[in-house]
């Protein structure tokens, strides 16, 4: 009987030092969190772009009594062609003339470029401002009139410089009040069309287009659609050309395929459609980068883990 107190007893202390040691906390009850650690995504609406590369030479008949009148219009018109492009392109402007005096330098007129840091040496161009644009000096005229050779001379001469560039935008505008002359052959005593000789340029042309890798190559031609003045005549080669690398490369945004009539006079409206046809040849940007996050500065985000998907919204 004894015992059997004496073992109710000890398992009356084991049971409330179970208790003691049951209801003691064990564990801290304080619990310091780590830092938060914050992170961004950027969206579409805060992306980057590359402003699209155009190259624009404007090519202005200089030759005898034919556009000189008319100079300060024609100026007047391209730096509105300036203030279109605004910053919405890196622009190089280039404008020379007709016929070169025997002084020129192919690479020494004036040129309006948007960011001088898109030529190797602004130093070694005759960069102006918009504001300071000057035209050339008349040239005593002739009949004759290489207009397209003009055009390839002065672009292959100036893309080293970087006036010129591989894979932009270029965009011709011939302004004259004549024709080119050398698809024209003599018999008789007469100008006859040459289509072999034609058919000669349209290939150096289509072949200036591959050489420069152009995004779009456009020849806007901005000439007499009839002898309308007296000294003028129809622009029928360069209206020619004009719809011939407009056909080509399959624009559609030009009711005209860029040929514009220069007998009505209007310089304003004329160039408001030049200037039109330069807006609609860019479609779209193209991305340098698309932030993805800002995570944190161990995260490392490899270009391979990352999938774009275009969706086409009409389905």
């Amino acid at each position: 009987m004894k015992n059997f107190i004496q073992l109710i007893a000890l398992l009356g202390f084991l049971i409330s030092c179970g208790e003691e040691t049951i209801t003691q906390s064990t564990v801290s009850e304080e619990y310091n969190a780590s830092s938060l650690e914050e992170y961004s995504l950027s969206t579409c609406s805060q992306f980057t772009f590359r402003k699209p590369p155009v190259d624009i030479l404007y090519v202005v008949d200089n030759t005898g009594s034919t556009l000189s009148g008319s100079f300060d219009s024609i100026k007047s018109e391209i730096k509105n062609t300036v203030s279109t492009l605004s910053s919405d392109f890196d622009y190089h402007i280039y404008v020379a003339p007709l016929k070169p005096s025997s002084s020129d330098s192919i690479s020494g007129y004036p040129v309006i470029i948007s960011d001088t840091d898109s030529v190797p040496s602004i130093a070694s161009l005759n960069q102006v401002n918009v504001n300071n644009l000057s035209m050339f000096a008349e040239a005593t005229g002739n009949n004759t009139e290489y207009g397209f050779e003009r055009v390839q001379n002065l672009i292959n001469s100036n893309r080293s410089n970087g006036i010129f560039r591989d894979e932009a935008n270029t965009i011709i505008v011939m302004i004259s009040n004549g024709d080119d002359t050398e698809s024209y052959k003599t018999i008789n005593g007469q100008l006859v069309y040459d289509s072999s000789a034609f058919d000669q340029i349209k290939t150096e042309m289509t072949t200036l287009k591959s050489n420069l890798s152009a995004s779009s190559f456009r020849f806007i031609s901005l000439v007499p659609f009839s002898a309308c003045n007296s000294g003028w005549k129809e622009g029928v080669h360069y209206k020619k050309m004009s719809e011939y690398l407009y056909n080509l490369q399959s624009f559609s945004d030009s009711s005209t395929k860029d040929r514009l009539d220069l007998c009505g006079g209007n310089y304003s409206s004329l160039f408001n459609a030049i200037n039109s046809s330069i807006q609609a040849i860019i479609e779209g940007h193209k991305y340098d980068h698309w932030p993805i996050s800002y995570a944190s500065s161990e995260t490392s985000i490899e270009s391979s883990d990352i999938t774009v998907t275009k969706i086409n919204a009409d389905g």
